[in-house]
């Protein structure tokens, strides 16, 4: 069981500023965590976690609002990355998988990628990734960043290295024969050096926001080999170890190295348990019957125990189920444990969290899995919540009785439009739940007037407000040539509010534009 050392060791905050051309300060990501036989400590004491899935961090293809959703390719900007690290934290979270701040590899992302073509870096990738890594630091929360993907997603994967040398490697969901292509990755001389001087060149990278190479961030808790590679046997056995002794031996990163391959299918392999310089293995679970898969989980947590490796579960998928439903497979993470008391089940990351949109509302990604903070809908809501109970709850912390206060959001624009309606946008608090808006003609401090009293989420952007006192020189609403004054018109602010109503700081005002009011 957890003693109260290691409880007071989690809820301790060491506060360091790093203070160059950038400021970064941070919380308890001062120290490496380590590996001691099968469990993870930092500072010596056991250390567990608990999060969630960003894969987006460092390169996304959703659109943002206004744009419809779909696909386009950008860099998120550093407002939506400290928005999602700041909800996580703010859910009791101290861990999340980010897919992009490693996969950037390959022609689909439109010439973003960290590694677009055999021959070409495009270092400008950095900025994002090195950005992730600084917020997370500056949030207290680590992080576990995969290096390539066994899928052909926009971000890329192994399959780039294989065909830049004239192989085929197709997507697939088997464990790829020697006739393949997709064999040359795990064998091929040539291939496997291109991959290493990927992972090189990424890990000898000096953060410019830290002032640290990202081989010597404590930030960074695991480098996992890939995302759900599906691979089994004792050729790519072999390559892991490969990888984990370039990781560890040549480059000298000082972080864990997790074993990456796609589990589900057929639970831990032994090859993987046996390679000594892996630290932590991993399984991936999206199900519909949440009971059902707890005995396969026990069970590789001990099987994992026999062999001093860590066990955690690096994806699952909540969203389409109730709170109800996912409950019994939560507590059977935050409790099961070992004969000798260890936990079985080192951490987790469920499937996923997206941010505000950077202009308004939120960014949706076309899977039923993705989740916003409180929720979308009560289901999502409560799902949520017992999200956030468990977050705490494995970690071993006591679940707050209060919610973290909203920064101030930032007001993107306000617009007239031609019945003298007047359309109200913004970039949303972390860990809001709704907002009060106020508006004044004279920016006196006591002539502001609450027109919208906590009624109002980010689904419901933008908000118009139609009061008949948008324009006093045009009370006709059915006026078809309106002539926009500039006195008169009013400017806005808005504050959120915790889920438990406490307001956060108003937004600096914005008046309304003039210039560009809607016909």
């Amino acid at each position: 069981m957890r003693d109260m050392r290691r409880r007071f060791v989690d809820m301790a905050v060491f506060l360091f500023c790093f203070v160059s051309l950038f400021v970064v300060c941070y919380g308890d990501v001062d120290a490496f965590v380590e590996r001691h036989l099968a469990q993870l400590e930092l500072n010596s004491e056991e250390w567990v976690y608990s999060g969630c899935n960003m894969y987006w961090l460092g390169l996304d293809e959703n659109c943002e609002p206004p744009d419809a959703p779909g696909e386009c390719i950008h860099y998120p900007s550093h407002y939506r990355i400290d928005d999602a690290i700041q909800t996580a934290k703010g859910m009791g979270m101290n861990v999340i998988r980010a897919h992009t701040l490693g996969i950037s590899t390959g022609n689909k992302s439109n010439g973003l990628a960290l590694h677009p073509n055999l021959t070409t870096f495009n270092d400008k990738a950095f900025d994002t990734i090195d950005y992730s890594i600084a917020s997370a630091k500056r949030e207290g929360i680590r992080l576990i960043v995969p290096l390539t993907d066994n899928w052909n997603y926009f971000h890329g994967g192994y399959h780039d290295f294989v065909n830049w040398r004239g192989f085929d490697c197709d997507p697939f969901h088997g464990v790829p024969q020697p006739s393949s292509g997709c064999y040359q990755f795990f064998t091929n001389p040539t291939i496997i050096n291109d991959f290493f001087n990927y992972v090189t060149h990424l890990l000898n990278h000096t953060n410019k926001y830290t002032g640290l190479p990202l081989k010597f961030e404590p930030t960074i808790l695991a480098w996992e080999t890939g995302n759900e590679l599906s691979i089994k046997g004792q050729p790519f056995a072999n390559w892991t170890n490969a990888l984990a002794s370039h990781i560890k031996t040549t480059i000298g990163a000082k972080q864990l190295v997790m074993d990456g391959r796609n589990e589900k299918s057929f639970g831990v392999d032994i090859d993987a348990l046996k390679n000594d310089m892996v630290d932590l293995v991993t399984d991936h679970y999206y199900v519909s019957n949440w009971q059902s898969i707890i005995p396969t989980m026990i069970n590789n947590g001990n099987k994992s125990q026999v062999y001093n490796k860590v066990f955690t579960v690096g994806e699952y998928g909540p969203a389409p189920y109730t709170i109800e439903e996912v409950h019994p497979f939560l507590v059977a993470i935050e409790n099961e444990a070992s004969t000798s008391g260890l936990p079985l089940i080192s951490g987790d990351n469920w499937w996923s969290l997206f941010s505000h949109g950077s202009m308004y509302g939120f960014v949706e990604h076309n899977d039923s899995y993705t989740l916003h903070w409180p929720g979308e809908t009560v289901l999502h809501q409560q799902l949520m919540q017992g999200l956030r109970i468990h977050a705490f709850t494995k970690r071993g912390l006591p679940v707050p009785s209060t919610f973290p206060v909203p920064q101030a959001p930032n007001m993107t624009w306000a617009r007239v439009f031609s019945n003298s309606s007047i359309q109200l946008a913004w970039r949303g608090a972390a860990m809001a739940c709704n907002y009060t808006i106020q508006k004044t003609i004279t920016m006196a401090p006591q002539k502001w007037k609450t027109i919208c009293d906590s009624c109002v989420t980010d689904m419901q952007a933008p908000w118009w407000d139609t009061s008949s006192s948008n324009n006093s020189n045009n009370k006709n609403k059915k006026q078809a040539a309106f002539q926009p004054l500039e006195n008169d018109l009013p400017f806005y602010r808005i504050a959120g509010h915790s889920c438990d109503g406490v307001m956060g700081p108003f937004s600096s005002p914005i008046s309304v534009d003039v210039e560009n009011y809607i016909k």
